[in-house]
């Protein structure tokens, strides 16, 4: 990917974090991440959605109407596929969060999740993954419901420049649902449509950018 993220001020979940996750490493050509022409070092990152999330979780449907992400991204050269976290997500925030029933939820980050490539650019989209997903759902009310869910998702990189509401440069992070592997846990209440064990899944578009001082920082991997 010629460009996996750049410019700062928008959050991680419409290329489509596209494709499977890997599940068993090859090699692959390596991939190279560079941050304003730096190949070593950690550089914060920031983003945020560029439309609603919508969420399932064991086959009842849920929605957010927005959320922002804050994490790192580290330059260096990667191999094999999967490749280990090319960057890491310390937090997340969910806004106008409806739960079973339309009641009011909110959902608590658990964690540092992390980031992977698991395959070839194709175009201007990279594949890739998040993976150790952690995260607390609970109703705004208290004890009507409450879950966990855990595990990973899949999604892609879009390499094309897009601009935010900020009118930040940046690239589009994508969150799909297929191959998901997010399961629910701690169920409480939740009116039992929710059952433990259930699969759970989110889908949204991210616009993520890394700035420092005001000023665009190129964040590219190439494969």
């Amino acid at each position: 990917m010629r460009r996996f993220i750049r410019g700062v001020g928008a959050a991680v979940g419409a290329a489509a974090f596209v494709g499977v996750a890997a599940t068993t490493a090859y090699a692959g050509p390596p991939a190279n991440v560079t941050v304003g022409g730096a190949t070593t070092g950690s550089h914060a990152i920031s983003g945020h959605t560029t439309g609603a999330i919508s969420f399932n979780a064991g086959g009842v449907a849920m929605s957010c109407t927005s959320g922002t992400a804050t994490g790192s991204v580290t330059a260096g050269s990667y191999t094999p596929y999967p490749t280990p976290n090319v960057a890491t997500i310390t937090g997340t925030t969910w806004s106008g969060c409806v739960g079973p029933l339309g009641i009011p939820m909110n959902v608590a980050h658990s964690g540092t999740w992390g980031l992977q490539i698991t395959g070839n650019e194709s175009g201007t989209v990279t594949p890739g993954r998040l993976v150790n997903i952690s995260a607390t759902v609970t109703s705004a009310t208290p004890g009507l419901c409450s879950f966990k869910v855990a595990g990973t998702v899949n999604g892609s990189f879009n390499d094309a420049t897009s601009t935010g509401a900020h009118t930040h440069n940046g690239q589009l992070l994508s969150v799909v649902t297929a191959g998901s592997t997010l399961t629910v846990s701690n169920v409480v209440g939740c009116f039992n449509l929710i059952p433990n064990g259930a699969s759970a899944n989110f889908a949204g578009t991210y616009h993520v950018t890394k700035t420092d001082n005001n000023t665009e920082w190129p964040i590219k991997i190439t494969t």
